[in-house]
């Protein structure tokens, strides 16, 4: 466990990026806890955000959402990377 959170301690200091945040909300995810998953349900969010065509970022934004017990917002989640896969934006 102290691989992750030193990893996370250096990531926060880095500049915003999509990469940044994604890596941060993987870290996040890994740790599966309440409050874990809350924090990478908000990095997610951002790199979602910078990067709306990420299918990967979607994919583990849908996990997160879905062990929040937030369903319906990961089947929004779930429509965007069907519609990303298929070409259909």
């Amino acid at each position: 466990t102290g691989l992750p959170v030193s990893s996370s301690a250096l990531l926060v200091k880095l500049p915003v990026s999509f990469e940044r945040n994604l890596l941060l909300g993987r870290l996040n995810y890994d740790r599966h806890t309440s409050d874990s998953l809350t924090l990478a349900s908000s990095y997610l969010k951002e790199a979602i955000n910078m990067n709306p065509s990420d299918v990967s970022a979607h994919r583990l934004y849908a996990a997160v959402l879905l062990d929040l017990n937030q369903t319906s917002e990961s089947a929004k989640q779930a429509a965007i990377i069907n519609r990303l896969v298929t070409g259909r934006p």
